[in-house]
């Protein structure tokens, strides 16, 4: 398992994140959960380093599932923050909006992590961006990230907005599954 997380072809790289996100399935709230999450930093977070700054294509994509992986089933504190920090800027909470500040290969994890760490600040400027920014990769990752809400209110406020067709064809699909394979 270790050799292939540093293997350079992508999917050979990603193979043992599915027996991983499957035993921290198993493990959580039991002992031994933490153990499995250092496990899986140890494995991925060099490699993760090695190609997040990458120009190649692949490894941009291999970065981003390898980020994704480390903030929500590695639960790496400095990756989530980092996520969640880049989302801030994009949507424009406490500052101008950078636009820059996300590739829509990190749209979802970063929107994601963004709604559920920053709260009703960011989730109320996510809605605000609405139809503003013209990219399907975007509407479905803000849909992924809305539907992952996990504070009582912005998940009522998230079904009522759904149901009331104000989200988009999207939002209506993907909140009911909530999550796509964040976790």
């Amino acid at each position: 398992m270790n050799a292939a997380s540093r293997y350079r072809d992508r999917r050979v790289a990603v193979a043992p994140i599915v027996t991983i996100r499957y035993l921290a399935s198993l493990l959580e709230g039991a002992e031994g959960e933490e153990s499995l999450r250092r496990f899986a930093t140890a494995m991925y977070r060099m490699h993760f380093d090695t190609v997040k700054d990458s120009s190649n294509v692949d490894d941009r994509v291999l970065a981003a599932q390898l980020e994704a992986f480390l903030a929500f089933t590695a639960k790496d504190e400095f990756v989530r923050r980092s996520l969640s920090e880049d989302a801030a800027r994009f949507v424009g909470l406490g500052g101008p909006r950078e636009p820059a500040a996300l590739s829509s290969d990190r749209y979802e994890a970063a929107l994601t992590a963004g709604v559920q760490d920053l709260g009703g600040a960011f989730f109320g400027k996510l809605i605000e961006l609405g139809d503003s920014i013209d990219d399907p990769r975007f509407d479905a990752a803000r849909a992924i990230a809305l539907g992952a809400a996990t504070e009582r209110g912005l998940s009522e406020q998230v079904r009522d907005l759904a149901l009331a067709g104000s989200l988009g064809p999207w939002t209506n699909v993907q909140s009911a599954n909530a999550r796509s394979d964040m976790g």
